[in-house]
């Protein structure tokens, strides 16, 4: 009974929600603000400044990674700062003093001085026949010379040179005693060929050190004197 009857009595404080509706009036609503905290955000021009500090360091760290590739390459193109190069002497270009006396060999061990010994003995025996006496062609007293010299008869040897090479120098007899007469391994003369009308080539094998030597030599022969003599010697050893 009554309803929707204004009630006796009834004073409103207010326009009432239907009234609201009717007078089609709003109420404002605040829109809700966005929090913003320190470490969220992030002004635009600081993303900028950070690529750009990345960018240097990545720049900073390539250009150190090449100097060290360009430097590591340097250093193994150079090879190692200090390499012992063991190069052998030839015979012709200098031949240091050395007695073949067995017993002035200090600090040389017994096969050396067995070796010493039997050089010395050879050289005697060899003396008997000098094939300085013995007639022959240019290729017959280089022969002559080095199977000399495989005996280490540098006496017997050099009197097959030109007289003016005979005391002083890789010719003469003491030097080539000294240098044939001790080789770990004796000469071996393998050939002997003539190549031009004062030219000889031999062809022969020793060992000094611990290489062996193949070697081949050049030859010159006297043209106008009579015996035949060594004028001189080109030898890779």
């Amino acid at each position: 009974m009554g309803c929707a009857a204004q009630l006796p009595g009834f004073a409103p404080t207010g326009p009432s929600g239907l009234e609201l509706v009717r007078g089609k009036q709003h109420i404002p609503t605040a829109k809700p603000t966005r929090v913003q905290h320190d470490g969220d955000y992030m002004p635009p021009g600081m993303w900028l400044r950070r690529l750009i500090l990345a960018g240097a360091l990545l720049m900073g760290l390539f250009i150190a990674w090449y100097l060290l590739v360009v430097d590591r390459a340097a250093v193994a193109a150079a090879g190692p700062a200090h390499t012992s190069v063991v190069q052998q002497q030839p015979a012709f270009v200098q031949l240091a003093p050395f007695e073949t006396q067995a017993n002035a060999l200090p600090g040389v061990s017994d096969a050396a001085r067995a070796a010493a010994a039997r050089t010395a003995d050879a050289q005697a025996r060899h003396r008997s026949t000098s094939p300085a006496q013995l007639p022959g062609s240019a290729v017959d007293t280089v022969a002559r010379f080095y199977e000399a010299l495989s005996f280490g008869d540098g006496t017997a040897a050099t009197s097959l040179v030109i007289p003016s090479k005979r005391i002083e120098g890789p010719l003469s007899g003491h030097a080539m005693s000294a240098f044939y007469g001790s080789l770990r391994e004796p000469l071996i003369l393998h050939s002997v060929r003539q190549v031009d009308v004062n030219v000889v080539e031999a062809r022969y094998s020793y060992r000094a050190t611990r290489t062996a030597c193949e070697g081949r030599a050049l030859i010159t022969m006297t043209s106008a004197e009579y015996p035949l003599s060594i004028r001189s010697i080109a030898a890779n050893c």
